[in-house]
Protein backbone atom coordinates (compact mmCIF):
# COMPACT_ATOMS: atom_id res chain seq x y z
CA UNK A 1 0.00 0.00 0.00
CA UNK A 2 1.27 3.44 -0.85
CA UNK A 3 0.01 6.99 -1.24
CA UNK A 4 -0.37 9.18 -4.27
CA UNK A 5 -1.20 12.84 -4.26
CA UNK A 6 -3.61 14.52 -6.67
CA UNK A 7 -3.04 18.22 -7.32
CA UNK A 8 -5.33 20.78 -8.91
CA UNK A 9 -3.82 23.99 -10.17
CA UNK A 10 -0.61 23.13 -8.38
CA UNK A 11 -2.23 22.75 -4.93
CA UNK A 12 -2.64 19.43 -3.12
CA UNK A 13 -6.29 18.37 -3.33
CA UNK A 14 -6.53 14.82 -2.04
CA UNK A 15 -4.41 11.82 -1.07
CA UNK A 16 -5.46 8.49 -2.52
CA UNK A 17 -4.43 5.12 -1.11
CA UNK A 18 -3.58 2.69 -3.90
CA UNK A 19 -3.37 -1.08 -3.80
CA UNK A 20 -2.14 -1.53 -7.37
CA UNK A 21 0.90 -3.19 -8.06
CA UNK A 22 10.77 5.21 -15.77
CA UNK A 23 15.78 9.69 -20.41
CA UNK A 24 17.38 10.44 -23.25
CA UNK A 25 16.73 9.93 -26.93
CA UNK A 26 18.94 7.62 -28.95
CA UNK A 27 21.79 9.68 -30.34
CA UNK A 28 22.56 9.70 -34.01
CA UNK A 29 26.07 9.13 -35.43
CA UNK A 30 28.65 11.89 -35.35
CA UNK A 31 29.60 14.61 -32.98
CA UNK A 32 30.83 13.64 -29.54
CA UNK A 33 34.02 11.70 -30.29
CA UNK A 34 36.51 12.18 -33.12
CA UNK A 35 37.83 8.61 -33.31
CA UNK A 36 34.64 6.62 -33.95
CA UNK A 37 33.65 8.08 -37.32
CA UNK A 38 32.69 5.32 -39.72
CA UNK A 39 32.65 2.61 -37.05
CA UNK A 40 29.77 0.12 -37.25
CA UNK A 41 29.35 0.84 -33.55
CA UNK A 42 29.29 4.64 -33.94
CA UNK A 43 25.58 5.20 -33.30
CA UNK A 44 25.73 3.00 -30.21
CA UNK A 45 28.82 4.79 -28.91
CA UNK A 46 26.94 8.07 -29.30
CA UNK A 47 23.93 6.54 -27.56
CA UNK A 48 25.79 5.57 -24.38
CA UNK A 49 27.61 8.92 -24.41
CA UNK A 50 24.28 10.76 -24.62
CA UNK A 51 23.02 8.77 -21.64
CA UNK A 52 26.12 9.60 -19.60
CA UNK A 53 27.29 5.99 -19.48
CA UNK A 54 30.59 6.81 -21.20
CA UNK A 55 32.50 10.08 -21.02
CA UNK A 56 35.47 9.36 -23.27
CA UNK A 57 38.95 8.01 -22.65
CA UNK A 58 41.15 11.14 -22.58
CA UNK A 59 40.03 13.34 -19.69
CA UNK A 60 39.57 16.18 -19.27
CA UNK A 61 39.02 16.79 -22.98
CA UNK A 62 37.18 13.50 -23.57
CA UNK A 63 36.89 13.94 -27.32
CA UNK A 64 38.16 10.38 -27.87
CA UNK A 65 36.37 7.10 -27.14
CA UNK A 66 39.27 4.69 -27.87
CA UNK A 67 36.84 2.25 -29.52
CA UNK A 68 39.38 -0.53 -30.08
CA UNK A 69 40.72 -0.58 -26.53
CA UNK A 70 39.59 -3.54 -24.43
CA UNK A 71 37.16 -2.86 -21.60
CA UNK A 72 38.65 -3.44 -18.16
CA UNK A 73 36.69 -4.92 -15.26
CA UNK A 74 36.82 -1.56 -13.50
CA UNK A 75 35.43 0.25 -16.55
CA UNK A 76 32.71 -2.40 -16.86
CA UNK A 77 31.68 -1.68 -13.28
CA UNK A 78 31.30 2.02 -14.05
CA UNK A 79 29.44 1.41 -17.32
CA UNK A 80 26.92 -0.82 -15.53
CA UNK A 81 26.57 1.46 -12.52
CA UNK A 82 25.78 4.44 -14.75
CA UNK A 83 23.54 2.47 -17.11
CA UNK A 84 21.46 0.99 -14.31
CA UNK A 85 21.51 4.03 -12.00
CA UNK A 86 22.97 1.89 -9.21
CA UNK A 87 23.73 3.57 -5.87
CA UNK A 88 27.47 3.89 -5.27
CA UNK A 89 28.83 1.68 -2.52
CA UNK A 90 31.98 0.78 -0.60
CA UNK A 91 34.08 -1.78 -2.43
CA UNK A 92 34.58 -5.03 -0.49
CA UNK A 93 37.75 -5.87 -2.45
CA UNK A 94 41.32 -5.31 -1.32
CA UNK A 95 42.72 -4.31 -4.72
CA UNK A 96 40.43 -1.39 -5.62
CA UNK A 97 41.53 1.27 -3.12
CA UNK A 98 42.19 4.58 -4.85
CA UNK A 99 40.64 3.57 -8.14
CA UNK A 100 38.40 6.16 -9.78
CA UNK A 101 36.02 3.25 -10.31
CA UNK A 102 36.08 2.11 -6.66
CA UNK A 103 32.54 3.18 -5.72
CA UNK A 104 31.13 1.69 -8.93
CA UNK A 105 32.92 -1.57 -8.20
CA UNK A 106 31.25 -1.47 -4.80
CA UNK A 107 27.90 -0.91 -6.50
CA UNK A 108 28.14 -3.97 -8.76
CA UNK A 109 29.37 -6.06 -5.85
CA UNK A 110 26.52 -4.89 -3.62
CA UNK A 111 23.95 -5.87 -6.25
CA UNK A 112 25.52 -9.26 -7.00
CA UNK A 113 26.63 -8.43 -10.52
CA UNK A 114 30.17 -9.43 -9.59
CA UNK A 115 31.50 -11.76 -6.90
CA UNK A 116 35.22 -11.17 -7.40
CA UNK A 117 37.95 -12.68 -9.54
CA UNK A 118 39.74 -15.15 -7.23
CA UNK A 119 37.30 -17.83 -6.10
CA UNK A 120 36.70 -19.12 -3.55
CA UNK A 121 38.16 -16.24 -1.52
CA UNK A 122 36.87 -13.56 -3.90
CA UNK A 123 38.55 -10.74 -2.00
CA UNK A 124 40.01 -9.38 -5.24
CA UNK A 125 38.29 -7.68 -8.17
CA UNK A 126 41.23 -7.54 -10.61
CA UNK A 127 40.14 -4.08 -11.79
CA UNK A 128 42.68 -3.76 -14.60
CA UNK A 129 42.02 -7.14 -16.17
CA UNK A 130 40.31 -6.94 -19.57
CA UNK A 131 36.83 -8.42 -19.88
CA UNK A 132 36.25 -11.40 -22.15
CA UNK A 133 33.08 -11.88 -24.18
CA UNK A 134 32.09 -14.75 -21.88
CA UNK A 135 32.52 -12.61 -18.77
CA UNK A 136 30.56 -9.81 -20.44
CA UNK A 137 27.67 -12.22 -20.92
CA UNK A 138 27.60 -13.06 -17.23
CA UNK A 139 27.88 -9.41 -16.17
CA UNK A 140 24.89 -8.46 -18.33
CA UNK A 141 22.85 -11.53 -17.41
CA UNK A 142 23.21 -10.74 -13.72
CA UNK A 143 22.72 -7.00 -14.19
CA UNK A 144 19.50 -7.42 -16.19
CA UNK A 145 18.27 -10.53 -14.34
CA UNK A 146 17.99 -12.37 -17.65
CA UNK A 147 16.74 -15.96 -17.58
CA UNK A 148 19.53 -18.45 -18.27
CA UNK A 149 19.27 -20.21 -21.62
CA UNK A 150 20.91 -22.83 -23.82
CA UNK A 151 23.78 -21.42 -25.84
CA UNK A 152 23.26 -21.69 -29.62
CA UNK A 153 27.01 -21.44 -30.27
CA UNK A 154 29.36 -24.34 -30.98
CA UNK A 155 32.34 -22.96 -29.05
CA UNK A 156 30.81 -22.42 -25.59
CA UNK A 157 30.24 -26.00 -24.38
CA UNK A 158 31.64 -26.50 -20.89
CA UNK A 159 32.16 -22.81 -20.16
CA UNK A 160 31.05 -21.65 -16.70
CA UNK A 161 29.46 -18.75 -18.60
CA UNK A 162 27.59 -20.98 -21.09
CA UNK A 163 24.06 -20.38 -19.76
CA UNK A 164 24.69 -16.62 -19.54
CA UNK A 165 25.95 -16.63 -23.13
CA UNK A 166 22.70 -18.36 -24.02
CA UNK A 167 20.79 -15.64 -22.18
CA UNK A 168 22.38 -12.74 -24.08
CA UNK A 169 21.90 -14.62 -27.35
CA UNK A 170 18.25 -15.37 -26.60
CA UNK A 171 17.52 -11.68 -25.96
CA UNK A 172 19.43 -10.47 -29.04
CA UNK A 173 22.19 -8.69 -27.13
CA UNK A 174 24.69 -10.74 -29.11
CA UNK A 175 24.42 -12.40 -32.48
CA UNK A 176 27.79 -14.16 -32.59
CA UNK A 177 31.29 -13.27 -33.70
CA UNK A 178 31.62 -14.80 -37.19
CA UNK A 179 29.04 -13.28 -39.53
CA UNK A 180 27.21 -14.31 -41.54
CA UNK A 181 27.23 -17.82 -40.04
CA UNK A 182 27.34 -16.56 -36.44
CA UNK A 183 27.63 -20.06 -35.00
CA UNK A 184 30.57 -18.98 -32.83
CA UNK A 185 30.65 -16.69 -29.80
CA UNK A 186 34.45 -16.41 -29.36
CA UNK A 187 34.08 -16.52 -25.56
CA UNK A 188 37.75 -15.81 -24.78
CA UNK A 189 38.05 -12.81 -27.08
CA UNK A 190 38.39 -9.49 -25.30
CA UNK A 191 35.50 -7.04 -25.50
CA UNK A 192 36.41 -3.69 -27.02
CA UNK A 193 34.90 -0.42 -25.84
CA UNK A 194 33.08 -0.10 -29.16
CA UNK A 195 31.60 -3.59 -28.89
CA UNK A 196 30.56 -2.89 -25.32
CA UNK A 197 28.70 0.21 -26.50
CA UNK A 198 26.66 -1.99 -28.82
CA UNK A 199 26.04 -4.66 -26.18
CA UNK A 200 24.82 -2.00 -23.73
CA UNK A 201 22.63 -0.27 -26.31
CA UNK A 202 20.95 -3.54 -27.24
CA UNK A 203 20.53 -4.45 -23.59
CA UNK A 204 18.98 -1.13 -22.63
CA UNK A 205 16.67 -1.20 -25.65
CA UNK A 206 14.99 -4.46 -24.62
CA UNK A 207 11.28 -4.15 -23.78
CA UNK A 208 10.98 -2.92 -20.23
CA UNK A 209 8.89 -3.97 -17.24
CA UNK A 210 7.08 -1.18 -15.41
CA UNK A 211 5.36 -3.37 -12.85
CA UNK A 212 7.20 -1.64 -9.99
CA UNK A 213 6.70 1.89 -11.35
CA UNK A 214 3.67 3.51 -9.73
CA UNK A 215 1.92 6.80 -10.32
CA UNK A 216 2.56 8.76 -7.11
CA UNK A 217 1.85 12.42 -7.85
CA UNK A 218 -0.16 14.21 -10.52
CA UNK A 219 -1.24 17.73 -11.42
CA UNK A 220 -3.72 17.43 -14.31
CA UNK A 221 -4.90 21.07 -14.18
CA UNK A 222 -2.14 23.52 -15.10
CA UNK A 223 -2.16 26.93 -13.39
CA UNK A 224 -3.68 29.55 -15.70
CA UNK A 225 -4.42 28.78 -19.33
CA UNK A 226 -3.80 25.07 -19.97
CA UNK A 227 -3.06 25.56 -23.66
CA UNK A 228 -0.47 28.27 -22.91
CA UNK A 229 1.13 26.32 -20.06
CA UNK A 230 1.13 22.60 -21.01
CA UNK A 231 4.12 21.90 -18.76
CA UNK A 232 2.00 23.07 -15.85
CA UNK A 233 0.26 19.71 -16.02
CA UNK A 234 2.30 16.63 -15.26
CA UNK A 235 2.30 13.16 -13.76
CA UNK A 236 5.06 11.71 -11.60
CA UNK A 237 6.08 8.07 -11.25
CA UNK A 238 8.31 6.34 -8.72
CA UNK A 239 10.14 3.02 -8.79
CA UNK A 240 8.83 1.29 -5.67
CA UNK A 241 11.12 -1.76 -5.96
CA UNK A 242 14.55 -2.43 -4.48
CA UNK A 243 16.17 -2.74 -7.90
CA UNK A 244 16.50 -0.69 -11.08
CA UNK A 245 13.41 -0.62 -13.31
CA UNK A 246 13.68 -0.75 -17.11
CA UNK A 247 11.04 1.44 -18.73
CA UNK A 248 11.80 1.05 -22.44
CA UNK A 249 8.60 0.86 -24.52
CA UNK A 250 6.23 1.10 -21.52
CA UNK A 251 3.29 3.42 -22.24
CA UNK A 252 1.24 6.10 -20.49
CA UNK A 253 -2.28 6.78 -21.80
CA UNK A 254 -5.21 9.03 -21.03
CA UNK A 255 -8.81 7.87 -21.23
CA UNK A 256 -9.76 6.60 -24.67
CA UNK A 257 -6.87 6.69 -25.23
CA UNK A 258 -6.67 10.05 -26.96
CA UNK A 259 -2.98 10.48 -26.15
CA UNK A 260 -0.25 7.83 -25.74
CA UNK A 261 3.31 8.39 -24.53
CA UNK A 262 5.98 5.70 -24.96
CA UNK A 263 9.00 5.71 -22.66
CA UNK A 264 12.21 6.01 -24.70
CA UNK A 265 14.68 3.19 -25.33
CA UNK A 266 17.31 2.82 -22.66
CA UNK A 267 15.33 4.55 -19.91
CA UNK A 268 16.07 3.19 -16.42
CA UNK A 269 14.88 4.32 -13.03
CA UNK A 270 16.81 3.56 -9.88
CA UNK A 271 15.26 2.11 -6.74
CA UNK A 272 13.04 4.68 -5.05
CA UNK A 273 13.70 7.28 -7.75
CA UNK A 274 10.98 9.53 -9.22
CA UNK A 275 10.56 10.76 -12.77
CA UNK A 276 8.09 13.39 -13.98
CA UNK A 277 6.29 13.37 -17.34
CA UNK A 278 5.28 16.87 -18.50
CA UNK A 279 2.61 17.32 -21.14
CA UNK A 280 4.45 20.05 -23.05
CA UNK A 281 7.76 20.20 -24.90
CA UNK A 282 11.27 20.30 -23.47
CA UNK A 283 14.56 18.44 -23.30
CA UNK A 284 14.45 15.10 -21.52
CA UNK A 285 16.70 14.66 -18.49
CA UNK A 286 17.32 11.89 -16.00
CA UNK A 287 14.40 13.08 -13.89
CA UNK A 288 12.07 14.76 -16.40
CA UNK A 289 10.41 13.66 -19.64
CA UNK A 290 8.42 15.77 -22.10
CA UNK A 291 5.39 14.44 -23.97
CA UNK A 292 5.19 17.45 -26.33
CA UNK A 293 1.50 16.75 -26.81
CA UNK A 294 0.03 20.02 -25.53
CA UNK A 295 -2.89 19.71 -23.11
CA UNK A 296 -3.37 16.00 -22.28
CA UNK A 297 -5.34 15.59 -19.06
CA UNK A 298 -8.98 16.63 -18.80
CA UNK A 299 -9.44 19.11 -15.97
CA UNK A 300 -12.84 17.70 -15.00
CA UNK A 301 -11.77 14.08 -14.90
CA UNK A 302 -9.67 11.50 -16.70
CA UNK A 303 -8.01 8.10 -16.35
CA UNK A 304 -4.24 7.62 -16.31
CA UNK A 305 -3.12 4.16 -17.43
CA UNK A 306 0.40 2.71 -17.37
CA UNK A 307 1.04 -0.33 -19.56
CA UNK A 308 3.93 -2.70 -20.09
CA UNK A 309 5.16 -3.06 -23.69
CA UNK A 310 2.88 -6.08 -24.16
CA UNK A 311 -0.17 -3.97 -23.28
CA UNK A 312 -0.69 -5.30 -19.76
CA UNK A 313 -1.99 -2.65 -17.36
CA UNK A 314 0.43 -2.21 -14.44
CA UNK A 315 -1.17 0.87 -12.84
CA UNK A 316 -4.33 2.87 -13.39
CA UNK A 317 -5.92 5.83 -11.65
CA UNK A 318 -9.08 7.81 -12.35
CA UNK A 319 -10.01 11.23 -10.96
CA UNK A 320 -13.24 13.23 -11.15
CA UNK A 321 -13.42 16.87 -10.07
CA UNK A 322 -17.12 16.95 -10.85
CA UNK A 323 -16.89 20.08 -12.99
Amino acid sequence: MWMRALLKGGSALVLVVSLSGSALAVAQPGGVFTDDDGSVHEANIEFIAAKGIAEGCNPPVNDLFCPDQPVTRAQMATFLTRALSLPLATSPFTDTTGSVHEASIGAVAETGITVGCNPPANNLFCPDQPVTRAQMATFLTRALSLPLATSPFTDTAGSVHEASIGAVAETGITVGCNPPANDLFCPEQLVTRAQMATFLTRALSLPGDCTSVNLTLLNPDAPGDDTANPNGEWVQFRNESASTAFLSQCRVEDEGPTHTYTFPAGLTLGSGAPITLYSGCGTDTKWALYWCAGEVWDNAGDTITVRNPDGTIVDEFSYDFGE
